[in-house]
């Protein structure tokens, strides 16, 4: 018995549309929960990044051996950020009629402070000049402390 190709075409419609509809809805909340923070989390993973690499360079000038546990504890570590991260996301969107604070950037440029500073620690070690003290010196010159 044949089928009715009317039918079939409904059926085959209807099911592909009550899918399309739920994988719509899911895609939209993902892109409004996802879009204030997604920079921030790629932002963390570069500093995080740049901090392994500088991390080799600097065991490498120390002498230390290079092996993949310190890979596994960086991406570890950038997971943790990102899931702080995303937990803060959460709390501004509870929070958002009390309180309209940016928590989640607030969270990202104080990892981003800490990783910079990891970074400019491990490049000081791996070239032997103090870049800490040139950073703070540059900021001296556009920030001069006020003598009274």
């Amino acid at each position: 018995m044949a089928k009715n190709s009317k039918t079939t075409e409904i059926m085959s419609y209807s099911g592909h549309s009550l899918f399309y509809g739920w994988q719509s809805l899911l895609m939209k909340y993902l892109i409004f929960f996802f879009s204030p923070i997604a920079w921030l989390i790629f932002g963390v993973g570069v500093m995080v990044l740049f901090d392994w690499i500088a991390g080799m360079a600097a065991a490498k000038k120390k002498g230390n051996k290079i092996v993949s546990g310190g890979f596994y504890r960086t991406f570890v570590k950038y997971m943790l950020y990102s899931i702080g991260i995303i937990a803060t996301r959460v709390l501004e969107i509870l929070l958002k009629d009390n309180i309209n604070l940016p928590f989640s950037s607030l969270l990202a440029g104080f990892i981003l402070v800490i990783e910079y500073k990891s970074v400019i620690e491990n490049i000081s070690i791996a070239t032997g000049t103090d870049l800490w003290k040139w950073v703070k010196e540059k900021i001296a010159q556009i920030h001069p402390k006020n003598e009274k």
